[in-house]
């Protein structure tokens, strides 16, 4: 999405952000939450004049002048605006009230959902749908001012609405995702799925449906797990008899026994495997992993060529984003590997909280670059202090433990 360098954009999905002029005001920072939700609001309903009573109700109630406490309010946004934008005017007084002013161009994360989400439920073409679907995803950050909604009703409400129109899109994009078999963007609306933890039974088994469309086995497997441990765990109650038949189902496309049996020629195999095209870094059981690195470790090392290992732990789950338990946040792990590592690269889950990474790299410094890239990731997913990460030169690591030191049973 372009933005002009003079427009201010907003971000009201997860928190609020204000961006401006190359310059960017943190809700966190800058401000306490009453005066940025308030702030949010004027620049919600900034085509028209919100009333002095109507401002001092939903956030000055509280106060025995509250008049008095919503000028408060006013001043200390306009300073902290004033301290970042000196020559900008933000919010005007009218009589009886106060309004963004109109001047200034603004596009705001929540309205440019909503328009397209419109435009989302009204297409009729599948193409047309996954590309807005796809933009959707992109937008919602998070619930709508997350860390307002149990103090202001009508943050809830718009939350409710953002929460459920999320959930209506995803289960028809996981269908015309299904139909187009894209693999990749049907993974990522599963991670997106998990991580924010919705409630609607409904959506998770269309998109395990989906997956299973795209014989993407081993993550509807999880999926189901995931599933029934998120209602029994979190929500404290018992999955539908639907989810257990789907898992059912599930179960029996993954087992090997079920898939068919075909004889061919080496020749043909070889053929096969030069016209694979399979992108993305390799998964593999612990077992796997320990004798690739065995074999990796043993060869005749290219000089220009280096093996890290990265090791990332997943600490206690309170320290996790969205309530996830463990199971849950590993398979969000799991999911953001599949997408960020690349295809040379091998990775396995040594545990039930730890996932270790074979990494090939040209220089030393590209490993240094990828974990960075992966721990700005998995502090969006999981939070800052919800992991470590660890990362060696292959030549330093010891020789790899047998798997029952390794994964608790």
């Amino acid at each position: 999405m372009t933005i002009d360098f003079n427009t201010v954009t907003v971000q009201l999905f997860k928190q609020f952000t204000m961006r401006y002029k190359g310059k960017t005001l943190f809700s966190k920072e800058a401000m306490p939450l009453r005066r940025s939700v308030l702030l949010a609001y004027l620049i919600i309903h900034r085509d028209q004049v919100s009333s002095v009573s109507a401002l001092s109700e939903l956030f000055c109630s509280h106060s025995k002048k509250p008049e008095g406490a919503l000028r408060n309010l006013i001043y200390r946004i306009r300073q902290a605006l004033s301290d970042i934008w000196p020559e900008d005017t933000f919010i005007l007084s009218r009589p009886g009230g106060y309004q963004w002013n109109p001047a200034i161009p603004l596009q705001v994360d929540t309205q440019t959902f909503d328009a397209l989400y419109r435009r989302f439920k009204l297409s009729e073409d599948i193409d047309g749908r996954i590309d807005l679907g796809l933009k959707l995803m992109e937008l919602y950050a998070g619930d709508f001012n997350k860390l307002a909604q149990s103090r202001y009703e009508w943050v809830r409400q718009r939350s409710v609405y953002f929460r459920l129109a999320m959930t209506e899109m995803l289960k028809v994009l996981a269908n015309d995702l299904a139909a187009r078999q894209h693999r990749a963007d049907l993974e990522s609306i599963a991670l997106s799925a998990i991580s924010n933890a919705y409630i609607d039974e409904s959506l998770h088994q269309a998109i395990i449906r989906a997956l299973l469309s795209c014989r993407l086995f081993p993550q509807a497997v999880s999926y189901c797990q995931w599933l029934i441990d998120f209602f029994r765990h979190t929500l404290e109650i018992e999955p539908s008899p639907d989810t257990f038949k789907l898992q059912a189902e599930v179960i029996a496309a993954a087992s090997p026994s079920t898939a068919p049996v075909h004889h061919h020629s080496l020749e043909t195999i070889m053929a096969k495997l030069d016209a694979a095209s399979e992108n993305g870094a390799l998964y593999c059981e612990y077992p796997v992993f320990r004798k690739i690195y065995t074999i990796v470790s043993n060869a005749d090392q290219v000089p220009t060529s280096f093996f890290y290992l990265i090791l990332i732990t997943l600490k206690d789950a309170s320290c996790f984003n969205n309530g996830q338990n463990r199971h849950a946040a590993m398979m969000v792990v799991k999911a953001r590997l599949s997408h960020i590592l690349c295809e040379d690269t091998v990775y396995t889950q040594c545990a039930d909280n730890q996932f270790l990474i074979l990494l090939p790299v040209q220089r030393p410094e590209k490993a240094e670059q990828l974990a960075r890239r992966l721990c700005s990731h998995l502090d969006l997913d999981l939070g800052q202090t919800a992991y470590t990460l660890e990362s060696q030169p292959l030549s330093r690591c010891n020789p790899l433990p047998p798997p029952h030191t390794h994964i608790n049973s």
